[in-house]
């Protein structure tokens, strides 16, 4: 199954694949638009807005949780992060809405 990141991945226009998931870094205060057909979104429910390390952590413990194949990413910290976190998980680097 895929996952893909929502700020600078999917809202960039990066098209998704099904089935997939979106795991964001946004908390859940913050909100997500409707992005179609994905079986499930998850956001952060605590920390900082804009605490890229703190999001990167939660999006591997989600990939990890629902065995996300490959994962579509454009910050590098977070990338960073969900490599180490979920080797078993192909993580895209990905450059407004283009994989590197």
């Amino acid at each position: 199954m895929n996952g893909y990141d929502l700020d600078g991945v999917l809202v960039n226009g990066v098209e998704p694949e099904d089935p997939y998931v979106i795991i964001s870094g946004r908390l859940w205060d913050e909100g997500a638009p409707d992005m179609g057909s994905a079986l499930s979104v998850a956001l952060r429910g605590v920390g900082s807005s804009g605490d890229v390390e703190d999001a990167g952590r939660f999006k591997a413990t989600m990939i990890n949780l629902w065995k996300v194949d490959r994962y579509f990413e454009d910050d590098l910290t977070q990338v960073e992060i969900i490599r180490s976190m979920c080797p078993e998980c192909e993580v895209v680097h990905v450059r407004w809405g283009f994989p590197l």
